[in-house]
């Protein structure tokens, strides 16, 4: 799986079993490791790689694509991902719909596009935050505090324009979690990544109140907001990464029952 560059991010292929990999990443303050159909005999070295990280006091966010033939049952593919969550500080899944009643033939051609563009937000929406000025900011152990426990996560992202546009971009946000099957009433920590043009202390405290009345008194939530002149419209982008999700939380994913949608116009 291929990624565009991203200011402050390294991408490293682990695919030859470098171990020159593993100096490299105990220089980084957070490390993603993308498990995929791909990875095939090298399971056993993310998974060393992905522990040496966590015990050298390194965030890390591991990146599953649940899609066939990751495992051929539910039984097995369900221990792979008991095996990838233990090992990292949060899993963040990302699925594909596989169900051919639901979906159509346009739709299917595009998924390797659309867990592509997943992985792509979960990297960029937490590397962004530490690697770019804003005007709202959040403090790396907040994040850590927020990913670690070895818990389930998923992502999803929404764009609006016009008046009440925070409102607005984070509910579609929401939409797409709850088309993905995951309900916010069950994440224990929540992060947020605001942006777009022009964006205000009003869109933000506008998106973020809407954000907190939907879930649990405890979760806890850590936000960031950035301006973007230079961007091409007026929309204000919103990404929400719910982390501290159950294995029961991530089902309709990982069964492959959940149609990726994207709500945003």
């Amino acid at each position: 799986m291929k990624y565009p560059d991203f200011e402050g991010v390294e991408f490293i292929s682990s695919m030859k079993s470098d171990w020159r990999v593993q100096d490299k990443i105990l220089r980084y303050d957070v490390v993603f490791i993308v498990f995929d159909s791909e990875i095939g005999d090298e399971m056993a070295f993310a998974l060393q790689l992905a522990g040496q990280a966590r015990a050298a006091g390194i965030l890390t966010l591991g990146i599953c694509c649940v899609e066939d033939p990751m495992a051929s049952d539910a039984s097995q593919r369900w221990q792979i991902l008991e095996q990838l969550r233990s090992n990292v500080d949060a899993l963040a899944i990302v699925a594909n719909a596989n169900n051919p009643s639901i979906v159509s033939q346009e739709l299917e051609m595009k998924l390797p596009d659309s867990i592509a563009d997943e992985c792509r937000s979960i990297v960029h929406a937490l590397s962004y935050i530490f690697s770019h000025r804003s005007y709202v900011g959040i403090d790396f152990e907040d994040v850590r505090e927020v990913l670690s426990g070895s818990s389930y996560a998923a992502i999803g992202a929404g764009h609006a324009q016009g008046a009440n546009r925070g409102v607005i971009a984070c509910n579609y946000a929401i939409q797409d979690l709850t088309n993905k099957g995951i309900d916010l009433r069950g994440a224990h920590g929540v992060s947020v990544k605001i942006s777009g043009h022009q964006a205000s202390l009003d869109d933000f405290s506008d998106a973020m109140e809407y954000l907190e009345s939907l879930v649990l008194q405890e979760c806890r939530i850590v936000a960031a907001a950035y301006w973007e002149d230079v961007s091409v419209d007026e929309s204000l982008s919103i990404t929400i990464l719910v982390s501290g999700l159950t294995r029961e939380s991530v089902a309709t994913m990982v069964d492959g029952s959940a149609v990726v949608v994207k709500t945003a116009p």
